[in-house]
């Protein structure tokens, strides 16, 4: 909203735009100038007055919206279209299909000429502001996040941590953030949209998954505190059907498992990436898999498969039902061999208040490296070596030995 207390609603270039009062009044703009009835996006800028785009490349800035007199700037090339609006104070900034852009006083500038090689027609969507960071997709598949404090620009892009899964491969739909966590909404495997939170831990922004959606695109995300806890908020397409639905922020970030909104389902799996210990043109033997868990017993359990090369199908190696600690071999009778491996964990529980824990998960194995090349040397000495004090008979002899 404005700071005139309106929540301003934008239709598209096709439709009047509306505002809505604090009593819940709605009224439909309609002003007379040639593109001050219709709007694309709004941002409000504090004091500075509210902006709106126009496509293909207009911004348009007013400090009375309902009064007209909206002042316009061109962005960008007249081919491709703002896709995004966000605020920081008075500075805008704009998502287009071509890369990113920034108003500040009355200059324009393109942030990130080298975004115009991966232009593309969701480029900029949904982008996020997230602790001083600005969070958009660009490209097919990319995040790129600008630290607007460093003028410094570099990609967070799920898949960086992911590399041969398709699962988080696909377009970043849909962006939201909150005291602790950014969220995304990537696609991946047909008909599926991932669910991701990540932050920076050190100097690498680390990516978690949340949850798997049978969904086919998600439009928009945003957050609300509204109820307690928070809610995320988005809106997704199933089976060509939009519907509204929200995540439960927790309550408590230092320990989930005593977050009072949380419930656990009796079931859930997640999968690692491949593993090739950095040696991937080497065959590996694979030993034993150890898990460092909470909860664990004969009722809340860890099923354990793995897939090693092109395997197509997950081959059980056995159940972690022990806490701290419990192990499981490969059999020794029939050894494990590959270039790299993966695992899949499925959780059991039969409550919905006590849930599996792992904290920690190490996978044994052994690399037995092939000879590559075998090279023999001689080294020739005198065994009367030249000294400044004169000759010594036998010197010779000691370093040849401590050359063998």
């Amino acid at each position: 909203s404005h700071t005139d207390n309106q929540l301003y609603i934008a239709c598209g270039a096709s439709l009047d735009w509306w505002y809505m009062s604090t009593a819940e009044a709605f009224t439909r703009n309609t002003q007379a100038g040639a593109d001050d009835s219709k709007a694309n996006y709004f941002i409000s800028a504090g004091t500075a007055g509210l902006y709106k785009s126009l496509n293909p490349n207009k911004l348009a800035g007013a400090t009375d919206p309902t009064a007209g007199a909206w002042t316009q700037v061109t962005v960008g090339e007249s081919a491709y279209n703002i896709n995004a609006l966000v605020s920081v104070a008075a500075d805008i900034y704009m998502g287009k299909e071509e890369g990113l852009f920034s108003r500040i006083g009355s200059t324009t500038t393109e942030i990130s000429k080298e975004l115009r090689s991966v232009r593309n027609t969701n480029s900029g969507k949904n982008m996020q502001l997230w602790k001083g960071s600005i969070f958009a997709p660009f490209g097919g598949q990319s995040l790129y996040e600008y630290n607007i404090g460093d003028n410094a620009i570099g990609t967070v892009s799920p898949f960086d941590q992911a590399p041969n899964l398709v699962d988080f491969s696909g377009r970043v739909y849909a962006l939201a953030g909150d005291e602790q966590y950014a969220y995304a909404f990537v696609g991946g495997d047909t008909g599926k949209i991932e669910f991701i939170a990540g932050k920076w831990v050190g100097a690498t922004f680390k990516w978690n998954s949340l949850a798997q959606l049978t969904a086919s695109d998600v439009a928009s995300a945003l957050i609300s505190a509204i109820t307690s806890p928070s809610r995320l908020w988005f809106m997704d397409t199933e089976g060509g059907t939009a519907a509204i639905k929200y995540y439960t922020i927790p309550d408590k970030y230092a320990d989930l498992t005593q977050a009072t909104s949380y419930t656990f389902q009796t079931g859930g799996e997640f999968h690692t990436g491949w593993l090739s210990y950095t040696f991937e043109d080497q065959v590996k033997g694979f030993a034993y898999v150890v898990a460092v868990t909470e909860n664990l017993s004969s009722t809340k359990t860890i099923d354990c498969y793995y897939k090693i090369d092109d395997d197509s199908a997950w081959t059980k190696l056995g159940t972690f039902n022990k806490s701290p600690l419990d192990t499981l071999y490969f059999p020794t009778t029939l050894p494990k061999e590959g270039n790299k491996i993966r695992f899949r964990f499925v959780l059991n529980t039969d409550s919905t208040t006590v849930t599996p824990i792992v904290k920690s998960l190490t996978f044994h194995g052994l690399v037995n490296f092939a000879r590559r090349k075998l090279f023999e040397f001689a080294v020739v000495v005198g065994n009367s070596v030249e000294l400044v004090k004169g000759r010594e008979t036998g010197r010779g002899v000691k370093l040849a030995g401590f050359l063998r």
